[in-house]
């Protein structure tokens, strides 16, 4: 196929398929559809409704629209992240993400049109990709011709309401999935509540809290996360005077801290907000030179939460794009889920996330709490487990080993959801000691200090906490110094990090890279055998935990690009004539009326396209340096994007290990999980 049928946007070429789409009308005069997506939490099916929910209660809801080209989401994300394709680290704006992915505007049109004529408020269209509509449950029940019910919840003291009947749309209205029907998932901090904790004057002796993180892992590195931004994703406030108390008790200057609202969120702190306090207090601890740091916070509703990963991806409200997010909180996934996170990783976003705090995932039969939850097991962010951390007196690193609640194990999704297959990244690190899975997405991939974590919040309260939710924070803050190397160096943003970290493990430089903890483990009550802290990877710490400058060296050599300089030339010709394609198209009919916006946005970037390329070009293939620094590793031209949709998992790249054989499609083990699985609905 040539390259200009493949090139990333070369989608925009066909208007009937992106304008096909008009204003629908009434419900019933169209044919019926439904999703491929169930939207009835499977565990219902051996449950009896309690009641109908109240008609009058009022009901946000994500409708998605299917992305275009969503296919070639997954080659495009490998092309980005391999150092030897000319697409390394090209990552696009989120103006680019949308023409090349999006929905296109009489998609989104269409569906905002049909929802207004229905009687439901159009609330925004997050993103781009989504929109966001409100309504009360009669309303909802009429228009998508559903029930709504309430349930006792099979496993939490509580009940909860979800849709007996399957929903159903007008056949021509492009929505592929409705979000926040259903409350079956819990969303919650992962966290020990400060609350419960011993309340104390000042932090004591020993603790971990302020700079004695940069003295255990970043006590050599001179950056501080100058010109970077970290976001924040929470569910509650926080007091502007317990992190100025911090920060001053600490001796650090204080970050700029801004809080962006989703829903019905108001940035007022619940009487237990330890959990965005420590989130905020140790992602600055460790990078105390950041541009700023932005909290967003989203109401306890499905429908906020994905419009707060949105907004996110794609800033709104004035706030800078975050180069690395963390979030201690779990939520629930389902399609719409996966495209906003997804789109993380293609804009050069590092997303971190807890790995949990209830130690192995091995009870796959059962309910209980030894379940990853959501999105810790997501195959494009970064899991961080726990560790137990001894410094000396002078608070150096001294020693490390598993922390016993460190969330670990592999993904119990992939046996009913092919996007928790073993990613590319992973494969070949399966053996007897790690136990780690040769089919599924393993957790964690590195860790941090998750104990005797001294926190302020609750508006002047000092207390001794922990859990992996001082983790991920920590990585997002070791981030924003990674990212200002990076800068420095002319590399950019360098993104999601997992295919650098699982490419430093794999090499010989690794253990002057990372902390490899070879003790403790997170075995359980429920499975006292599993997992153990291993050299190398396992499932307890990951890789370990970083070794400053030496970390921050190893990731910047894997992620500098090894330049394809025969095939970025011919992209670059290739790209030049989409560029006098499109420009001589616009002055066709096809381009007349409601086309013509697309075609611009076509064009521009396009030209975008061709200025980041051949600005690598520059960098790499015209410098008397370039056989010193890049050394060219193809000779062969390489597409933008892969027209075929195999996963990561089906291949290795950048020569990770052995590739994944056809077992994916000859096996997929009985799905025990399929009560509890977040899309077995």
């Amino acid at each position: 196929m040539k390259l200009k049928e493949i090139a990333i946007l070369a989608v925009a070429l066909s208007a009937g398929s992106l304008f096909g789409a008009t204003a629908i009308g009434p419900v019933v005069a169209q044919q019926a559809r439904r999703s491929n997506e169930s939207h009835i939490p499977a565990g219902i099916r051996y449950l009896q409704p309690l009641a109908r929910v109240e008609s009058t209660q009022n009901l946000d809801l994500i409708l998605g629209l299917a992305l275009r080209n969503s296919d070639q989401i997954d080659g495009t994300i490998q092309a980005l992240y391999d150092p030897t394709n000319p697409r390394f680290h090209a990552f696009y704006s989120p103006e680019a993400y949308e023409v090349a992915f999006a929905p296109s505007a009489a998609s989104l049109a269409s569906v905002t049109s049909y929802a207004k004529k229905n009687g439901l408020t159009v609330v925004d269209t997050p993103g781009g990709l989504f929109v966001r509509v409100r309504g009360s449950v009669a309303t909802v029940e009429r228009v998508f011709h559903t029930k709504i019910q309430t349930y006792q919840h099979p496993y939490e003291a509580r009940t909860f309401y979800a849709p007996s009947i399957e929903p159903e749309w007008p056949s021509n209205l492009p929505i592929s999935h409705i979000s926040g029907l259903d409350n079956f998932f819990t969303l919650r901090p992962f966290t020990t509540p400060c609350k419960n904790a011993a309340e104390i004057q000042t932090p004591p002796s020993g603790a971990l809290w302020g700079q004695a993180f940069r003295k255990a892992f970043a006590s050599d590195v001179e950056a501080t996360g100058r010109g970077q931004v970290i976001g924040i994703f929470s569910l509650d406030g926080f007091y502007q005077a317990d992190l100025n108390a911090y920060q001053d008790a600490a001796g650090v200057s204080r970050v700029t801290v801004n809080t962006v609202l989703t829903g019905s969120a108001t940035g007022s702190a619940s009487s237990d907000n330890c959990e965005v306090s420590m989130d905020i207090e140790n992602a600055l601890s460790m990078a105390p030179g950041v541009k700023q740091i932005t909290v967003y916070e989203a109401d306890y509703s499905n429908a906020s939460v994905i419009a707060q990963l949105a907004e996110m991806a794609k800033p709104t409200k004035g706030e800078p794009l975050p180069g690395q997010i963390s979030t201690s909180y779990s939520f629930f996934y389902d399609s719409n889920v996966y495209a906003a996170l997804s789109r993380f990783s293609m804009q050069g976003q590092a997303f971190f996330t807890a790995s949990g705090d209830f130690g192995a995932y091995t009870a796959y039969g059962a309910y209980n709490q030894n379940t990853p939850y959501p999105p810790q097991d997501y195959p494009w962010i970064t899991s961080v487990g726990g560790t137990v951390l001894v410094t000396d007196s002078n608070e150096a690193w001294s020693s490390e080993t598993g922390w016993g609640g460190s969330g670990g194990g592999y993904s119990p999704w992939q046996c009913s959801d092919s996007t928790f297959d073993i990613p590319g990244y992973q494969t070949g690190l399966s053996d007897s000691s790690n136990r780690a899975s040769t089919l599924a997405r393993n957790v964690p991939d590195v860790a941090m200090p998750s104990t005797n974590i001294a926190v302020r919040s609750e508006n002047g309260i000092w207390s001794m906490t922990g859990g992996t939710s001082a983790s991920s924070p920590l990585w997002a803050g070791f981030s924003a110094l990674i990212n200002e190397v990076a800068v420095s160096k002319g590399l950019g943003q360098l993104g999601f990090l997992n295919p650098a970290l699982y490419d430093i493990g794999r090499n010989p430089g690794y253990a002057t890279a990372f902390h490899d903890i070879t003790q403790g483990s997170n075995s359980n009550t429920v499975d006292p055998n599993q997992f153990g802290a291993v050299s190398g990877y396992d499932l307890v710490t990951g890789w370990g935990t970083p070794r400053g400058q030496a970390t921050i060296n190893a990731i910047i050599e894997v992620s500098t690009p090894k330049v394809n300089c025969a095939g970025l030339a011919t992209l670059l010709a290739d790209l030049e004539k989409q560029l006098a394609s499109a420009k001589a198209r616009s002055h066709t009919p096809a381009c007349s009326g409601q086309a013509l916006l697309l075609c611009v946005r076509e064009i521009e970037a396009i030209q975008q396209q061709i200025t980041a390329e051949t600005a690598i070009s520059n960098k790499y293939c015209h410098s008397a340096q370039m056989s010193s620094e890049r050394p060219v590793i193809r000779a062969a031209a390489l597409p933008l994007m892969h027209t075929d949709p195999l996963r990561w998992a089906s291949r290795a790249p950048f020569s990770l290990g052995t590739a994944v054989t056809n077992e994916f499609a000859e096996y997929r083990p009985t799905c025990m999980w399929v009560k509890q699985s977040p899309m077995a609905r």
